[in-house]
């Protein structure tokens, strides 16, 4: 849960995207552990809020810790230039190594602090309704092929069936015709006695 000013356009089903984290400085050279400069190089990854006490302190040498605000969508550094970019100059500077404790997961696709996307329940879910509409488009399409084969085959037995009528329906065309001529000759024979 996080505490935001109101504005228009908030969605009390979505998470904020903003979390805090805390960022650890390694290696970062002892006279910079303050305030004034660690909230300088920081600004890179977000909004500075707080040093930890070590720091505050200046206890622990070997890195500074400092929470700050971050925006979740955003790809976070995993190093930072420090130094000054002259034109003239070589630039005069270090990369300073950041790495990050504490940033909560968060989902793109439901918007939800928690987990990942590739765990989200929801596009899970999502993608088994495609699936599923999928397999029941494939298996529709396939009924629909055997249908298709069905008719062509009841078609094909419709067709040879007409075949074999015809042939049948020629047979005897030709023996009446055969008759007729057997008749016809007959008929000849006893006119020319």
């Amino acid at each position: 849960m996080w505490l935001q000013k109101w504005s228009p356009d908030i969605k009390p089903e979505e998470d904020l995207p903003i979390a805090l984290a805390w960022v650890l400085l390694l290696g970062l050279p002892f006279h910079l552990h303050n305030w004034h400069y660690i909230s300088q190089i920081v600004k890179l990854i977000g909004t500075p809020m707080c040093l930890d006490a070590s720091t505050t302190s200046r206890t622990r040498p070997s890195m500074a810790k400092v929470r700050v605000e971050v925006n979740l969508l955003k790809t976070l550094p995993e190093s930072i230039y420090i130094g000054i970019v002259q034109d003239k100059d070589p630039q005069t500077g270090f990369d300073q190594k950041v790495e990050y404790e504490g940033i909560p997961k968060y989902c793109r696709h439901c918007k939800k602090l928690g987990h990942y996307m590739m765990e989200c329940r929801v596009l899970e879910r999502k993608n088994m309704r495609k699936d599923a509409s999928i397999m029941t488009q494939n298996n529709n399409s396939e009924e629909n092929k055997e249908a298709k084969q069905k008719d062509g085959q009841k078609s094909e037995q419709e067709g040879n069936q007409q075949k074999e009528n015809v042939a049948g329906v020629n047979k005897k065309v030709n023996q009446g015709n055969s008759l007729n001529t057997r008749a016809e000759k007959e008929n000849n024979h006893i006119n020319e006695a």
